[in-house]
C-alpha cells in the first residue's frame, strides 16, 4: 500500500497501477480472499486517473472482474466502467478485440443482447487486424457466440443472437482463421 500511496502521491499512475495488479494477481494466485490491506477495493468506487493508459486501466477492471467473481461480489458496476472505457477506446487497437471478447464473456449469460455487440466489434477488430493476427488471438468469437445463446431467454434475444450469428463467415465461426 505504500508503494500505491507514493507513486500517486508522483502522479505516476502507471507505475501505480502496475503495483496494484501485481497485488491483485498475487492475491488471486494465493486465493487471499481476506486481503487485509485492501488492494481489492482500490479503484472500485472513485474512476481510473485520467493519465493512465488505456491498456493499464483494462488490465485493471479486467483483474478485479476476476477477482470480483472469484469472492461472489457483483461485478455488474465494474462492467459498466470497462464498457465506458471501451467507448473511448480506438478501435484499430488489436489489445481492444481481447477486451471485447472478455466482457462478452463476462455478459453472455446475464446480457446476450450486450454480449452480441461485443462480439460484433472484436469480429470487426479481427477484420481490421488480418495482417496482425498473432495480437487477436487469445479468445475467439466462435467460441463466445455460443455462450451467448446460452444466456437467450426471450424472441428479441435469439433475434439478436440469430442476427449476430449469421455476420460470422463458416471460417470465424469455427476455425481460427488466423491459425493454418
Amino acid at each position: 500500500m505504500r508503494a500505491l500511496r507514493y507513486f500517486v502521491g508522483a502522479e505516476a499512475y502507471n507505475e501505480t497501477g502496475l503495483v496494484l495488479l501485481l497485488s491483485l494477481e498475487q492475491i488471486e494466485k494465493h486465493e487471499a480472499w481476506n486481503d487485509i490491506w485492501g488492494f481489492t477495493l482500490v479503484w472500485i468506487e472513485t474512476p481510473l486517473p485520467e493519465t493512465m493508459e488505456l491498456k493499464m486501466k483494462f488490465a485493471i477492471r479486467m483483474k478485479q472482474i476476476s477477482i470480483f467473481n472469484r469472492i461472489g461480489k457483483s461485478v455488474k458496476e465494474l462492467l459498466d466502467k470497462i464498457e465506458l472505457l471501451l467507448l473511448v477506446a480506438d478501435t484499430q487497437e488489436p489489445f481492444i478485440y481481447d477486451v471485447s471478447l472478455y466482457v462478452a464473456s463476462q455478459l453472455a449469460l446475464i446480457s446476450p443482447i450486450n454480449a452480441n455487440a461485443h462480439i460484433l466489434r472484436a469480429l470487426r477488430i479481427s477484420q481490421l487486424s488480418a495482417n496482425n493476427q498473432e495480437d487477436v488471438d487469445l479468445i475467439h468469437p466462435g467460441t463466445i457466440i455460443w455462450m451467448t445463446a446460452a444466456g437467450v431467454q426471450n424472441a428479441l434475444q435469439l433475434d439478436d443472437w440469430l442476427s449476430t450469428l449469421l455476420k460470422f463467415s463458416d471460417f470465424q465461426l469455427f476455425l481460427y482463421p488466423w491459425k493454418k
